[in-house]
């Protein structure tokens, strides 16, 4: 618990010092706006996704949902003054649960998502130290899933399976959100939100479309 109240005072430090670096830069060149200007920001994201959480007693073995630590990185380059086409990669961090099942079972399930999404982002207030940026896109989502199992075979006796790792065939989504940008120099700060629409088809979960929401800070730069 110290070491994670350590790394998130850390980079919450760095955040603030390089807002401060946003601050106190002049006012940026337009041409960080022009078509065929490209951008690039790398953010520290918080995605909280559909599932069962806390352990529990299923019959089924099922993915686990809640909320991890994970991170993003996209880059884009402006199509219009006002508009750019975007790419960015976002991944969870590993969500686990803890499931009893009949026959003296245990189940650990783990899960890690990872989104590839192409983008559209509207920048509305271009050339502005703060700028409102509407985002939307479609998704590529590859689900990982590992497995392990314990078994009371009797008093005394034990018996564990090893970890099983299972990689889903990658399915679509849609994207939606928006970020706030704060600093009108080629170095910016970022505060993101991310709405993700999966569509899953996992007959034992009986579960067609997924939602995660993703919240991140992080920083950027435009050249």
């Amino acid at each position: 618990m110290r070491t994670q109240s350590t790394v998130l005072g850390s980079t919450l430090a760095l955040l603030l010092s390089f807002s401060a670096l946003v601050f106190a830069q002049q006012p940026t060149l337009a041409s960080t706006e022009r078509p065929g200007s490209v951008y690039a920001s790398v953010l520290f994201v918080v995605p909280r996704s559909q599932g069962l959480a806390g352990d529990g007693f299923q019959s089924y073995v099922l993915p686990p949902g809640g909320s991890s630590v994970g991170w993003s990185a996209l880059a884009g380059v402006f199509v219009a003054p006002r508009a750019s086409l975007e790419f960015d990669v976002a991944r969870s961090g590993i969500l686990k649960r803890t499931q009893h099942a009949p026959n003296s079972h245990t189940f650990t399930t783990e899960r890690r998502d990872t989104f590839f999404t192409t983008a559209i982002r509207l920048h509305l207030c271009a050339n502005r130290a703060f700028d409102i940026e509407p985002v939307m896109g479609f998704d590529v989502v590859l689900e990982e899933k590992w497995t392990s199992s314990t078994r009371i075979a009797f008093p005394g006796r034990v018996d564990t399976s090893s970890r099983y790792k299972q990689v889903e065939d990658p399915v679509g989504g849609l994207s939606f959100g928006a970020d706030l940008s704060v600093g009108n120099g080629r170095a910016i700060f970022v505060a993101s939100f991310r709405l993700h629409r999966t569509f899953w088809a996992d007959a034992a979960f009986g579960e067609e479309k997924r939602w995660t929401f993703v919240p991140g800070v992080g920083v950027g730069v435009r050249f």
